[in-house]
C-alpha cells in the first residue's frame, strides 16, 4: 500500500479509484455496410428448397449476323455463307446496313443461304466479308400456310446456398458484472457480430465464386456473387472517368432490362459522379430505398439509383461501380427453407454452449445464396482512378 505525502493529484491517486471518462454509448463503425444484402432481403427474397438452386433464362433471338466469306460476293451471287445459319429461315427479309440492300431468303442449308438479291429486283450491291446482316422479319405470300414454328431453349444457371456463422461468448462472471460503458459488453459484442455476419454475406454476394467442396470430410458450398455473374456490359475507365465515358457505360448497361437500376458505387466513384453535371444528380434529405441512402442520376438511358458501397475499396475495387437491375426480380436473396426444421434465413440461436459451461455462447446462422439472372441487364464499371 503506497503512502502519499502532500497534495493528492490525478498523478498519485490509485488508478483503480478513478472513473475513466468513457462515452456512454460506444459508437459503431459502418453500421450500414451491407446495402446489397439489405435491399435484396427486402425487395426480392424467396426460399429455395435445395442447397443447389437453379434458374432459367431466355432472351429475344438476335437479329444480327454477318457474312462469312473472305472473297465477299458480287452483285448477283445468290448463295451467301453466314456465321450462324440457324438464325435464318425461308421468307426472311435481310438488310445489309452498310449498303442498304435488302434480299429475301428462299432456303437455308447449314450456314449457306439461298437468296433473291435486291429485294426481288435481281440487282444487288457488292458484299464484303464480315458485312453485318440484319433480319427484318418474314414476308409471307397470300393464301399461304402457317409459318414454321421456331423456339429457343432456355439456358440454366446454378448457384448454392452458403452457411454463414458468427458467435459471441462470455463467461458467467463477465456477463453478470456491472460495467461503466453502455451498452454492456455482451450486448455490444452481439451488435458487432450481427453487423459482421451481414458483411460476410454481403462480401459473398459481391465477390463470391460458386463451388461445392468438402471441408473436414463434410459437404460445403460457396455462393457466387455479382462480379462472378455480371459478365456482360463490363467497361474499364482505364483512369480518369469523364461524363461522356459514364454515359457510354450506361448506354450499354441499359440496352436490356428496366429503365431504373441501382449502382453500387465505391466512395471514389461517388465523388467523381458528384463532380459531374449537377443537373443530372438529384438528392433530397432523407431520400432512401429500404433504409439505404441514395442519390439519383438522370440519364436519357434511364434512372440510376446511386448507393455508396464502402466495401468497394482498395487498389482494384476502389474504382468499381456495379450496376444492377433489381426491379425485375433478376437479383434475389435465396434462403434455404421448406423442410421440417424450418427456415435457414438469419436467426440468432442462444445458449449454444455445453451444458456444464459456466457462461453463454450465442450464434448467428444464415444459409442463403444469390440468384443473379439475365446478365445483359446489369453492368460493371471498373478502373476509375479519378
Amino acid at each position: 500500500m503506497a503512502t502519499v505525502t502532500g497534495q493528492r493529484t490525478t498523478g498519485n491517486v490509485a488508478a483503480n479509484q478513478r472513473i475513466i471518462d468513457l462515452s456512454e454509448k460506444v459508437l459503431r463503425l459502418e453500421p450500414d455496410a451491407s446495402p446489397l444484402c439489405v435491399i435484396t432481403k427486402r425487395l426480392s427474397k424467396s426460399q429455395t428448397t435445395n442447397v443447389t438452386f437453379r434458374w432459367a433464362e431466355t432472351e429475344r433471338t438476335t437479329r444480327f449476323d454477318a457474312v462469312n466469306n473472305g472473297a465477299g460476293y458480287n452483285t448477283t451471287d445468290t448463295s451467301i455463307v453466314v456465321d450462324t445459319g440457324t438464325l435464318f429461315s425461308a421468307n426472311d427479309l435481310v438488310k445489309v446496313p452498310r449498303t442498304g440492300e435488302v434480299f429475301s431468303v428462299t432456303s437455308v442449308s447449314t450456314n449457306t443461304l439461298t437468296v433473291v438479291r435486291g429485294n426481288g429486283t435481281g440487282t444487288g450491291v457488292a458484299i464484303v466479308d464480315n458485312d453485318p446482316l440484319y433480319i427484318i422479319g418474314k414476308a409471307e405470300e397470300e393464301g399461304g400456310t402457317a409459318a414454321t414454328a421456331r423456339a429457343v431453349d432456355p439456358t440454366f444457371t446454378d448457384n448454392y446456398t452458403e452457411i454463414f456463422k458468427r458467435s459471441v461468448e462470455i463467461s458467467g462472471s463477465a456477463g453478470s458484472e456491472v460495467q461503466w460503458t453502455s451498452p454492456h459488453d455482451w450486448q455490444l459484442q452481439h451488435e458487432g457480430e450481427a453487423i459482421e455476419h451481414m458483411v460476410d454475406i454481403e462480401n459473398a454476394f459481391l465477390f463470391g465464386k460458386p463451388a461445392s467442396v468438402t471441408l473436414d470430410s463434410k459437404p460445403a458450398r460457396y455462393t457466387g456473387g455479382a462480379l462472378h455473374f455480371a459478365t456482360q456490359n463490363g467497361v474499364s475507365a482505364g483512369g480518369t472517368l469523364t461524363e461522356a465515358g459514364f454515359e457510354t457505360f450506361l448506354r450499354g448497361a441499359f440496352r436490356y432490362g428496366s429503365n431504373n437500376k441501382t449502382l453500387f458505387a465505391s466512395p471514389l466513384l461517388v465523388s467523381v459522379l458528384n463532380n459531374f453535371s449537377q443537373t443530372k444528380l438529384q438528392t433530397s434529405v432523407g431520400d432512401n430505398t429500404y433504409g439505404v441512402s441514395v442519390q439519383k442520376w438522370i440519364s436519357p438511358h434511364g434512372t440510376v439509383n446511386i448507393v455508396k458501397h464502402n466495401l468497394l475499396e482498395g487498389a482494384t475495387w476502389g474504382g468499381y461501380g456495379i450496376l444492377l437491375d433489381l426491379g425485375r426480380g433478376n437479383v434475389k436473396y435465396r434462403y434455404l427453407a421448406g423442410g421440417p426444421l424450418g427456415s435457414r434465413d438469419t436467426k440468432l440461436y442462444r445458449n449454444r454452449q455445453a451444458p456444464d459451461r459456466d457462461g453463454q455462447l450465442d450464434e448467428w446462422i444464415t444459409e442463403c445464396g444469390l440468384q443473379f439472372g439475365e446478365s445483359k441487364t446489369h453492368g460493371v464499371l471498373s478502373g476509375v482512378t479519378g
